[in-house]
């Protein structure tokens, strides 16, 4: 790619980054099979909060989990606060039980 490597400052890990995401989206695209970037599943996940909002008043939500570790501050939903918590009733997972 011709990056200069020498140097933090000329940002050649983000360019690497951008351009592995641009060539996985390609690629997924190729061979028409879905995939959502980061900028349409945060904008799905923030019409999702304002319905919860209007709904319930709110939603649970892991930050570190929703937030992609990529563009993440230009994304709305980088400036929301999220608690994480369970609602009940749920579904969960249980532990498998050996018949024998």
């Amino acid at each position: 790619m011709g990056l200069d490597q020498r140097s933090n400052t000329s940002l050649w890990k983000d360019r690497v980054l951008v351009e592995v995401n641009i060539a996985v989206l390609h690629s997924f695209q190729k061979q028409r099979v879905t995939i959502a970037d980061h900028h349409s599943a945060s904008e799905s996940f923030m019409k999702h909060l304002r319905d919860e909002v209007k709904l319930r008043g709110g939603t649970n939500g892991d930050w570190p989990w929703i937030v992609p570790p990529m563009s993440g501050s230009l994304l709305e939903v980088f400036h929301q606060e999220l608690i994480d918590y369970k609602l009940y009733p749920c579904f969960e997972y249980q532990v498998r039980i050996d018949p024998c």
